[in-house]
């Protein structure tokens, strides 16, 4: 009888043991992808912050009559921003869900493929208002940009 008894203390005692330890174990899983959840998160919104400087630098210090929005039958809404005193430039466009810098000849027909790619988006969209400012939207949020006249006018 007294047997018996010590064996089944060691059983309890295994068990638990193994309770302990398959929850230290899911706690780890759980903890592992809340942060793993959080980096892709925090990664998200740092190159989305990235892509909106990148369109505010590269429209800053050009006048409101310098740049220009155009419509492309292939890629949509185009954001062109010349290079002053030559026949070069960017566009900004989107191109299966890429936001797409194309920095080559204006006369030229864009190219998607030899071009650099900002970052990912599902919709880009430019509404231009009154006194230069335009407004640059994506999914990830819009940037507001005023267009500054050159000349300190």
């Amino acid at each position: 009888m007294r047997k018996e008894h010590r064996s089944m203390i060691g059983f309890y005692t295994i068990g638990i043991v193994a309770l302990f330890i398959a929850g230290f174990m899911l706690l780890v899983v759980y903890g592992a992808h809340t942060y793993r959840d959080t980096v892709q998160s925090q990664n998200a919104n740092s190159e989305m912050r990235s892509v909106f400087a990148y369109l505010q630098a590269s429209v800053q210090g050009h006048g409101e009559d310098d740049i220009r929005v155009e419509q492309d039958p292939a890629a949509g809404t185009v954001l062109v921003i010349p290079e002053s005193g030559t026949a070069f430039g960017q566009r900004i466009y989107l191109y299966e869900g890429q936001l797409i810098n194309d920095y080559s000849r204006l006369d030229r027909e864009l190219r998607p493929a030899e071009a650099q790619v900002l970052g990912p988006a599902e919709f880009f969209e430019i509404t231009e208002g009154d006194g230069g400012l335009i407004t640059i939207r994506t999914d990830a949020g819009q940037v507001l940009l005023h267009l500054g006249r050159k000349g300190g006018a």
